[in-house]
């Protein structure tokens, strides 16, 4: 496997120790601690340096063991040993020491913390019999390891890691002074006996859309915070689902997962999901399934968590709103015109009127209804009948209808 560098830079001699604990310039620190894997060997460093570290056997030597795993109980010690081999051609002197172990809250990688930091956990359980050991070319010094676990050790997994330091000088490129420091460690697993509590939560879920150029799809991102509330170490499995607000599934089985998760750490977690159509709102799904590293497997509960981004299709949303507002403009100017052709009949009735006569004005004014005369007005009870004109009275002549005497 390959190791993992600290770099550390000072502008003097007399400043290197303290830029090696404030760990600028040239890195991070706490560095990412390589943990050796049997039968693995360390890249020559940048000083043309290379040792591998491991488990030792009861024999002395490498044995098949990746870690120091041990079930203990409070009050415990265990004794253990890790080999140190050197690969290099010239006499190699490491510094060696007990380090606390923890999960990067950005990327979820395990490391272990910086060399001139004091452990306060499994890295001051670490009892070794020397500070720095010097192997020559070509050769294997192995060292004891006495782990001595607190008489009020808390139920659980605790990790830490025995790490090997190798310090050089080097020039950067501008001449000055840089002190370089190598780090190669062996992790420290540790199970303290009593309840154990496999427990995850997740924080601060939220999702956002982003629209792509064609503006019809776009780029889900789903932003999270995954934490270890319990006392075992975990691996995480995530799953995330994406639903239209009418239940399709758009998006399914988009997984990422954490490869160790330590108890009481948190990771920042983000899932981007690609060319999702934008259907106003898009509902998402997170599944988070715990999984327990250690093979126990006993209380494992999958959380699902859920949250919905606003997803608009803007050039539909146009489209429509050019239509409606297309629609309003016409109607408004039928409304226009029908108004104004009222006004013009309004006008051309007015100006046919006879003087002294008021307009013509609705539909008596327009019509002469044929129920009635003209001249002689229908009277009562006799609707639908044509009237009969009275006949002028005879003139009777003077002595009409009287009788003469004979």
């Amino acid at each position: 496997m390959d190791p993992m560098y600290l770099f550390c830079a000072h502008t003097s001699r007399r400043l290197a120790a303290a830029l090696i604990a404030t760990c600028l310039v040239l890195g991070f620190c706490p560095v990412l601690a390589a943990s050796a894997a049997p039968g693995d060997s360390a890249d020559p460093g940048p000083s043309g340096v290379s040792w591998l570290v491991q488990p030792a056997g009861p024999q002395g030597g490498a044995d098949a063991r990746s870690y120091l795993i041990h079930g203990v109980n409070p009050g415990e010690s265990v004794e253990d040993a890790i080999s140190i081999t050197n690969t290099s051609e010239a006499e190699l002197t490491l510094r060696v020491s007990g380090a606390d172990a923890f999960t990067s809250s950005d990327s979820g990688v395990f490391g272990l913390r910086p060399t001139d930091e004091r452990p306060q956990a499994v890295g001051s359980w670490v009892q070794l019999p020397v500070a720095e050991i010097t192997i020559p070319a070509r050769s294997r010094a192995d060292v004891p390891v006495l782990i001595s676990v607190p008489v009020d050790a808390a139920p659980g997994d605790h990790t830490g890691g025995i790490v090997t330091t190798y310090t050089s000088q080097v020039t950067d490129e501008h001449g000055q002074p840089v002190l370089l420091e190598t780090r190669i460690a062996v992790r420290v697993y540790l199970s303290v006996a009593g309840e154990r509590l496999p427990r995850l939560s997740v924080q601060d879920l939220s999702s956002s859309f982003e629209l792509s150029p064609d503006l019809l799809t776009g780029t889900l991102r789903l932003a999270y915070s995954v934490q270890n509330t319990g006392n075992v170490r975990l691996g995480v499995e995530e799953e995330a689902e994406v639903t239209a607000l009418w239940g399709a599934v758009l998006a399914d089985a988009v997984t990422s997962d954490l490869e160790e998760l330590l108890p009481g750490s948190s990771v920042s977690r983000e899932i981007v999901v690609d060319g999702l159509p934008a259907v106003l709102a898009l509902r998402t799904a997170l599944t988070v399934e715990p999984i327990d590293l250690t093979g126990d497997g006993r209380g494992l509960t999958a959380l699902t968590e859920r949250t919905s981004a606003i997803a608009v299709p803007w050039v539909v949303l146009v489209l429509a709103a050019l239509v409606v507002a297309g629609t309003m403009l016409i109607l408004r100017q039928r409304r226009r015109r029908w108004r104004s052709l009222h006004a013009e009949v309004a006008a051309a009735r007015a100006s046919s009127a006879r003087p002294g006569e008021e307009p013509l004005s609705g539909l008596d004014s327009n019509v002469a209804s044929p129920l009635r005369n003209p001249v002689d007005p229908i009277g009562p009870g006799t609707f639908g009948r044509t009237p009969t004109p009275e006949r002028p009275a005879a003139r009777r002549r003077p002595g009409a209808g009287l009788t003469r005497g004979m």
